[in-house]
């Protein structure tokens, strides 16, 4: 007979439970890093705009005419015209009135499928209305007004809109004073000397090169993302880990199209302000010599809408809130529409009520573009302003 054995089993379950757990960690965080890297791949929105788009010796560039694709929130495709629509005849058929909308990616309404962006949404409602209305989507992602006006001159015009809606966003403002985006693509840019309007820097030089973008993290992409999100949505809880020396503390200076906001802005601001102005009323002028109405829609960023992305913005740059100014904006932009004689739609207060109404989000909680209740509550304003407005024929 065999002496017993002794039972381990109880001594080995720690060291078993231990690896175990370990394993676990290791296989999350190695999941994690994975979706990270691919997170981190290209910049955002980066393969959208390089197919949606293509070199124009004036304007920069266009769309691409039969381009199509998909991004996070549905599909887009541009069609023979080079528009994000339907195929648009280029005389109205009689009786129906022609709306075109100018603007840039909110106007052409990428953040959303076709049939919920602006334009479609207010289609619907001047037909629901008893109008037989066409919205015309002339807007493209990137345009400023400098940009929207040769659109209009060159190619809108020929679609025969009685009323014209530019969609303005504050970052318009800034580069209608520059020749050039990020990344170095060439846009027009307009002087206006002795009365004259022209574009200074014709013709346009061709895209640079695509070059091989550098790395967007070093060391764990994991981190990186982590960093970057913190950075974005919750500036004080970066600051806690910057404190305790994870990484290097946020660089606090506001880029330069945020100073638009500020109540006494440096003067580069000043000087696109007027060269702002200037293109209004060029484009204001083009659009009566079509016999149409010119109607300026402000879109209000988000932090002008939700007091919650306002307090994050000063957060992430540490803004002195009797500095700045959510609705001058705004109001400059009603200022100069008073005194160039055009009409300014404000669509803060009808994307506040939307989003009181519903207790709900008019912008993507991960960006700051409509979603499609943003979309219909822009459509609603804008609606209602030219139908009372007597803008149309129909009433």
């Amino acid at each position: 007979m065999s002496a017993p054995t002794e039972d381990t089993g109880p001594a080995r379950r720690p060291l078993a439970t231990a690896a175990l757990l370990i394993a676990s960690i290791g296989a999350t965080f190695g999941v994690f890093e994975a979706a990270a890297r691919w997170a981190l791949r290209g910049p955002p929105g980066a393969l959208f705009v390089a197919a949606s788009v293509e070199p124009d010796p004036v304007r920069g560039w266009r769309h691409r005419p039969g381009a199509t694709g998909s991004y996070g929130h549905g599909s887009w495709a541009i069609n023979a015209q080079g528009l994000r629509d339907v195929h648009r005849e280029v005389t109205p058929a009689p009786g129906v009135e022609r709306v075109l909308i100018l603007g840039d990616s909110f106007a052409e309404g990428y953040s959303v499928p076709f049939e919920a962006c602006v334009s479609q949404a207010l289609e619907r409602a001047l037909r629901k209305d008893g109008c037989a209305a066409e919205v015309v989507n002339g807007g493209t992602v990137g345009y400023s007004t400098d940009q929207e006006y040769l659109f209009y001159r060159d190619d809108g015009a020929r679609y025969g809109a009685g009323v014209v809606v530019l969609l303005l966003y504050h970052n318009d403002i800034l580069y209608n004073a520059r020749g050039a985006v990020p990344g170095g693509v060439a846009k027009p840019l307009f002087t206006f000397t002795g009365g004259v309007a022209r574009v200074k820097n014709l013709p346009l030089p061709p895209p640079p090169a695509a070059a091989e973008p550098p790395p967007r993290w070093r060391g764990s992409a994991a981190l990186t993302w982590v960093r970057g999100r913190l950075a974005a949505g919750a500036p004080r809880a970066y600051d806690f880990f910057a404190g305790l020396r994870f990484w290097s503390p946020l660089d606090r200076e506001p880029p330069l199209e945020l100073r638009v906001f500020e109540r006494d802005p440096p003067e580069p601001v000043v000087q696109a302000w007027l060269q702002t102005e200037h293109l209004l009323r060029l484009l204001d002028a083009e659009v009566r010599r079509n016999g149409a109405r010119l109607l300026v829609a402000y879109v209000p960023a988000k932090m002008e809408v939700d007091r919650r992305e306002w307090d994050r913005v000063r957060a992430r740059y540490a803004l002195d809130e009797s500095a700045w100014d959510r609705g001058r904006v705004a109001r400059l932009l009603a200022e100069a529409g008073r005194r160039a004689g055009f009409p300014v739609l404000d669509l803060t207060d009808a994307l506040w009520e939307e989003a009181s109404d519903t207790k709900g989000d008019v912008y993507h909680r991960g960006g700051g573009h409509w979603n499609e209740a943003g979309h219909a509550a822009a459509a609603r304003a804008i609606r209602a302003r030219v139908r009372v407005a007597g803008f149309l024929g129909c009433r």
